[in-house]
């Protein structure tokens, strides 16, 4: 006598059954391994910003223009986006919009650092400031990937 339990569907494979194609092993693969290595660029990418950010006054200043730009046109692709676009609705817009002020703040905290007053800083407010750099950065190369990739399908 069979047990009472869901149903089987239409293909015969029960609700416990996965259905796994081997080009879906092959193309989440593919796309695991070029996240990795994107994240693993990025991530050195970020790593060796904050080291010249913090010892070169010129890297400081340049990255401070930078950001300011950058933080500016992720505002300005993110407002000038139609409605219907992937990035159009207002729940997707705050975020990004939130994100690009962050840019465009650490834009200013690059201004405003100078080598002798940033040594005399304690790691509570040293470490607050790089995470706003780090954050900033990571998310600035983020989305300027995959804009570029949107941009180009």
């Amino acid at each position: 006598r069979r047990e009472a339990g869901p149903a089987p569907d239409a293909a015969g494979a029960g609700p416990g059954d996965a259905m796994v194609s081997p080009s879906l092993i092959f193309n989440g693969s593919i796309s695991g391994f070029v996240g990795v290595l994107l994240g693993i660029i990025i991530s050195l990418i970020v790593n060796c910003t904050l080291v010249e950010i913090s010892i070169s006054s010129f890297f400081s200043l340049y990255f401070g223009v930078l950001f300011v730009a950058v933080g500016g046109i992720i505002l300005w692709r993110i407002f000038s986006q139609e409605a219907g676009d992937g990035i159009g609705s207002t729940a997707k817009r705050k975020p990004l919009a939130a994100f690009a002020l962050l840019i465009i703040v650490s834009g200013l905290i690059c201004f405003s650092l100078e080598q002798k007053w940033y040594r005399g800083l304690s790691a509570v407010l040293k470490v607050p400031i790089y995470v706003t750099l780090g954050t900033s950065v990571a998310f600035a190369l983020t989305f300027s990937i995959v804009d570029l990739g949107r941009f180009r399908a």
